[in-house]
């Protein structure tokens, strides 16, 4: 029994009859690393849409609140430039992971600190003491 790999995701094990010639069967065949950079595009495309609608959302309302003179409120989307910045920590995270570079926990623990940082900083914005 002889074993092709066909690069399109398909094996074929060929079987020789005895009188009938040739003998095909096919099997889905779908490795792991292909299943992970699958997971991996996905995740990149629903990250890239997250930033995306988080910097439209934050210019669209800089400028609705810019012409009604609530400048004090402007303060509050400090929190999407920072989200913004987690977000983007993360997406660089599942790039490197997707190539297979081992600095994925390094990004990781970025977001992280980008995250904590960022909550703290809208606390402080916001007039409450994060520490109490």
């Amino acid at each position: 029994m002889n074993s092709l790999f066909i690069p399109r995701l398909l094996r074929v094990n060929e079987v020789k009859g005895e009188s009938k010639g040739t003998k095909k069967r096919f099997h889905f065949y779908l490795p792991e690393e292909k299943i992970v950079q699958y997971v991996t595009k996905v995740i990149e495309v629903i990250l890239l849409i997250a930033i995306g609608i988080v910097i439209v959302y934050t210019i669209v309302d800089i400028f609705l609140l810019i012409p009604s003179g609530l400048l004090g409120e402007i303060f509050g989307l400090v929190g999407n430039a920072f989200l913004v910045v987690v977000l983007l920590e993360l997406f660089q995270s599942i790039v490197d992971f997707g190539k297979g570079r081992g600095r994925s926990v390094v990004y990781v623990m970025d977001a992280t600190m980008s995250f904590v940082l960022r909550e703290v900083i809208i606390e402080l914005i916001n007039g409450v003491n994060p520490f109490s």
